[in-house]
């Protein structure tokens, strides 16, 4: 049986649907990682902002994406609405299918732009670093919007033919800068790591640099391999690149919260185990002899040698050694090692 443009409604509503449960778990994971770290909340002064303000956007497109597919799916099979069946690009245009595109346009420029400025903070804020990937997500963001203003029928009867190569760009372009911002970060943390691989003292325990190059991978593969996808589909002309356009709109939400939560837990760990007890120290008993030489006396005095003790502390927990003392001993001394 054929993938109808039927069909692919109906699983997209279904896949968007509980992508959309996923992603509103991880949003209020993420809020209480930004919001609420260790049970009480954060001053205004101590917020990410930015982080918080683009999770709330992100999560906000995410829903007014869900709600969009849920209006065109009930105008095509309770209302019988005819005119929205042909809900893909190039299609005849209508208000649902403007918005379903607008919302992509705005989430992807939204996903591009949080990981040009995570790039960014992690080389120093160095602007010449991310000159390729700011230039590769403004020129996929224009397509989109003329992707957008050609779908428009204010302006004329879209034409797909016309349509599918700017949309086809977005794709591309967004998938060419996701992965170079991705592989720049990894690169940093990576050199970072190896050059401060000979002064580590922790060598029993995870390295965080190391996790933070694993957390960064996971999230990077995650959205790359769901706009390949989309922009395979798209490309041969199957009716599932209509799932994965919904799809990706969670999609890039869901990647953003796991990396601030795991990011989080990352820092709890961290902060964990700097603060753990120190193991208390063994009692360590050092013998110390000091032996006293002097020039020949004068005659009539005497001259004697008497051997100095001293015990040095090192830590409770371990049994006393008791030395042998004489009368003649001057002193003795306490002290940690």
């Amino acid at each position: 049986m054929a993938f109808s443009l039927d069909m692919a409604n109906m699983v997209a509503l279904f896949m968007g649907s509980v992508a959309y449960g996923i992603n509103v778990v991880t949003f209020f994971t993420c809020m209480h990682a930004l919001l609420r770290p260790h049970g009480r909340f954060k001053s205004i002064y101590t917020i990410n902002l930015i982080m918080t303000v683009a999770a709330l956007l992100m999560f906000t497109v995410a829903t007014t994406d869900v709600g969009f597919i849920l209006n065109h799916d009930v105008k095509m099979f309770v209302d019988d609405d005819i005119g929205t069946l042909p809900s893909v690009v190039g299609a005849r245009s209508t208000w649902w299918t403007m918005a379903h595109m607008s919302t992509l346009v705005i989430q992807t420029f939204l996903g591009d732009a949080i990981l040009i400025y995570r790039c960014f903070v992690v080389w120093n804020r160095r602007w010449v670093i991310i000159t390729g990937p700011v230039i590769l997500s403004l020129t996929g963001t224009a397509c989109g919007i003329v992707t957008l203003a050609l779908t428009s029928s204010t302006l004329r009867a879209p034409v797909k033919a016309d349509i599918t190569p700017f949309f086809t760009s977005l794709l591309a372009l967004t998938l060419a800068g996701n992965f170079i911002s991705s592989a720049l970060i990894v690169f940093r943390i990576w050199r970072v790591s190896k050059r401060s691989s000979p002064y580590k003292t922790n060598l029993g325990q995870q390295d965080p640099l190391s996790r933070a190059i694993r957390i960064t991978i996971e999230a990077g593969l995650l959205y790359t391999a769901s706009a390949l996808v989309m922009l395979v589909t798209f490309a041969i002309g199957h009716n599932s690149h209509i799932i994965l356009a919904r799809l990706i709109v969670q999609i890039i939400g869901i990647t953003f919260n796991l990396l601030i939560t795991r990011t989080r837990q990352r820092d709890v760990l961290s902060t964990s185990t700097a603060t753990a007890p120190m193991i208390p120290l063994e009692r360590l008993v050092i013998k110390t002899e000091t032996y006293i030489s002097r020039d020949p006396p004068d005659k009539g005095s005497r001259t004697s040698s008497r051997p100095r003790s001293a015990s040095v502390y090192a830590g409770p927990g371990s049994p006393q050694t008791q030395e042998p003392t004489s009368s003649r001993s001057e002193s003795s001394t306490d002290g940690i090692v």
